[in-house]
């Protein structure tokens, strides 16, 4: 509710109208995941967090919109679990200062694709140079069986897109 009051639509951001089907793709994201990933509940307010910027923060186009998401976030993980999110990030090490920024936001990634082998599951990448190796493996399987291979680099902004796009 405080999203669709917050932010509404002008012409120069006519995606801006949330409705009903976005908490559901929040829901949707979050039963992505497996219960025995879950160390503590904390994980999954996590994974809460991460999937509400999926659908929410990645659609805002400037940074006040973004920054007004950040600080409504920060107020639901007091109001409703009773963790400030600056402790909860640095609780599973996501490196974060004094507050919670962009770029911590953008640096919380899930996909089930972390790893070539064993249970593929829908969780938070903790290594990302380990997940750069994964995707380079994928891609290298499937350039061995195409009759166009693809020749990429895959920098960690290719990486966050490829993780935003594949849930």
């Amino acid at each position: 509710q405080a999203i669709s009051a917050g932010l509404l639509p002008t012409p120069a951001k006519s995606h801006y109208t949330f409705n009903l089907r976005d908490f559901a793709r929040v829901v949707q994201g979050m039963l992505l995941s497996c219960v025995d990933d879950f160390e503590s509940p904390r994980e999954m307010i996590l994974l809460w967090t991460h999937e509400l910027s999926r659908v929410f923060y990645d659609r805002l186009v400037d940074s006040d919109d973004r920054s007004w998401f950040l600080d409504n976030l920060k107020e639901l993980t007091v109001k409703h679990f009773e963790q400030p999110m600056e402790a909860l990030f640095k609780d599973f090490g996501m490196n974060c200062a004094d507050e919670v920024s962009d770029d911590d936001v953008r640096y919380l990634l899930y996909c089930n694709f972390a790893t070539t082998k064993g249970k593929r599951t829908y969780k938070r990448v903790t290594e990302v140079p380990a997940l750069q190796e994964s995707m380079t493996q994928y891609l290298d399987d499937y350039n061995q069986i195409s009759s166009k291979p693809m020749k990429l680099v895959l920098f960690l902004f290719a990486i966050e897109h490829v993780c935003r796009v594949a849930r």
